[in-house]
This record gives C-alpha cells, structure tokens and sequence, in this order.
C-alpha cells in the first residue's frame, strides 16, 4: 500500500524534504506539498533584487510548474485545521487531505 506524506510548507524546507523523500521513499510513495503561494522565492537572494542585480522572477520558481516535474503533487491552499487523531489537514479551498506521515515545514513570513 503506498503512504501518503504531506508537507505543509513551500519554501526550502518544504522543497528540500519533498524532494529528499521521492529520492529516498518507494517509488509508489505520494508526496503532496501545501502551500498558499504559488511560488517559491529564494530568499537568500533577496539583498541581490534590493540592489537590483536581479528581479524577482529571477530567483522564483512557480511550484506548479516544477513540482510535478520531480513526480510531487502540488496543492495550492492555506492550511486551515489539523486533526491529527484522523491524520487530516483541511485546507482553505474546502478540501480534506489525508495522510501517513506529516512534515511542518511553513517558515517565516517575510
């Protein structure tokens, strides 16, 4: 039976952990990531957009895009509620998402 892991983040933690667990899981293993942005900033790069020697979309990638490149589901909502007696996460956008193993990995807001 294939395990679902879940991943409540969209920046480099949640990035990382995704795509270390489809390296190191089953091949039948589902990775989703949560995130409300639809994109990933690379915010060590930021001092280099305030100086202007980069834009914006130079150090974003969309997540829509490049997840499912690397086999990972991508959902994009806000996280709302956890149940972890039912290992539940309902998101903004009405849906309930189930899972085996659950990563927190939401960071800063900047």
């Amino acid at each position: 039976t294939p395990r679902k892991l879940l991943i409540v983040g969209g920046g480099i933690g949640g990035l990382s952990s995704a795509f270390d667990a489809k390296h190191n899981l089953h091949p039948d293993d589902e990775v989703t990531v949560v995130s409300d942005r639809e994109c990933f900033q690379f915010t060590p790069s930021n001092p280099w957009v305030s100086t202007r020697m980069r834009t914006p979309e130079d150090i974003s990638l969309s997540l829509t895009d490049i997840l499912p490149r690397h086999d990972v589901k991508f959902v994009n909502s806000k996280a709302t509620r956890l149940d972890p007696n039912r290992q539940q996460l309902k998101l903004e956008n009405g849906e309930t998402l189930e899972y085996d193993y659950l990563i927190i990995a939401a960071g800063p807001r900047l």
